[in-house]
């Protein structure tokens, strides 16, 4: 099965539409799991809640999409120079525009401001707001704690170019994933165990979330190599095991906060795998997944994602 790069990946686009509905169930739904202790509402309200892990599949799909990107440019002109272009122009005049849109509200949400959150001009708003959380509370209404994601993306964006450029071949990239997704596991385990940090870096710090990218930029390299087969076949049923492990993590703990400690550990890792074995079966030509990722209605959702999760004020 041929798949070509380089046009648009329909079912892709759909994928992220689901990313970013999941995320917003989790805002404006996910507090149904309180408003019943048990029952089908209660349940209905864990899968909303649940809904976090939307940004999982962000980072998934992110580094799939920038991984395959820089891997085929890299030994073309202009390769710095044509990817941070393109990553200025989508990602900057509608993340500024933001920004403004807040300054001009000031008066009106009765915002606070403090020097440290200068830092989000500059994507360093996390881990900054980790290390002092007052930075996250712009006013009494209104919080930009969701910014830890487009943060996150954007140092990613600053780290991995350089890493493509150097490591070249898909092997040498490819063990790096592997490497930086085992460190990113022993980091959150570290911190978990030792209690020296707040559980919240498992969660909003990139250095703990690298697996999650790294495993979107090992798909990437596979699907272009003569794996692709093999992944293609095992991906349905690596998909039900990792789903499978994570709906009995959340039974057995009673809860789907990303800040339970077990969740923030091994239950990001079989997130990730998860996702990234939904990632591959959307990308198998003709499968009825293909065929319902590519609904224009979920593609719409996939193309304005970012300006829509930008502009979440929740």
């Amino acid at each position: 099965m041929q798949i070509d790069f380089r046009k648009r990946l329909p079912a892709v686009d759909g994928l992220r539409g689901i990313a970013i509905l999941t995320v917003f169930f989790y805002h404006y739904a996910g507090g149904l799991q309180k408003a019943a202790s048990s029952g089908a509402l209660h349940v209905v309200g864990m899968f909303f809640a649940f809904g976090w892990s939307g940004v999982d599949l962000f980072f998934v799909i992110s580094g799939f999409l920038i991984s395959g990107i820089l891997y085929d440019t890299r030994a073309g002109a202009g390769y710095y120079k044509n990817f941070y272009a393109r990553r200025v122009l989508r990602i900057f005049p509608i993340y500024y525009l933001f920004i403004a849109v807040y300054l001009l509200l000031t008066p009106l949400i009765g915002a606070h401001w403090k020097i440290g959150q200068l830092s989000f001009l500059f994507y360093l708003g996390f881990p900054a707001v980790l290390v002092w959380p007052g930075l996250g509370q712009v006013s009494p209404l209104v919080r930009i704690d969701h910014l830890w994601s487009v943060n996150a993306e954007e140092q990613f964006y600053m780290i991995w170019p350089w890493m493509i450029a150097r490591l070249r071949t898909s092997r040498a990239i490819i063990h790096v994933c592997i490497a930086v997704g085992a460190v990113s596991l022993l980091l959150r385990i570290a911190i978990c165990v030792s209690g020296w940090l707040d559980v919240a870096w498992t969660h909003d710090f990139l250095l703990c979330r690298m697996d999650t990218l790294a495993l979107g930029a090992t798909i990437a390299l596979i699907v272009r190599g003569p794996l692709q087969e093999h992944a293609m076949r095992w991906a349905p049923a690596i998909f039900v095991l990792a789903a499978g492990a994570v709906v009995g993590v959340c039974i057995i703990r009673r809860t789907v906060d990303h800040g339970d400690p077990f969740i923030a550990t091994a239950g990001f890792s079989l997130i990730a795998l998860g996702y990234g074995a939904l990632l591959l079966l959307a990308l198998r030509k003709g499968s009825w997944l293909e065929w319902v990722l590519s609904a224009r209605v979920l593609r719409v959702f996939g193309k304005y994602s970012y300006g829509m999760y930008l502009y979440d004020f929740l």
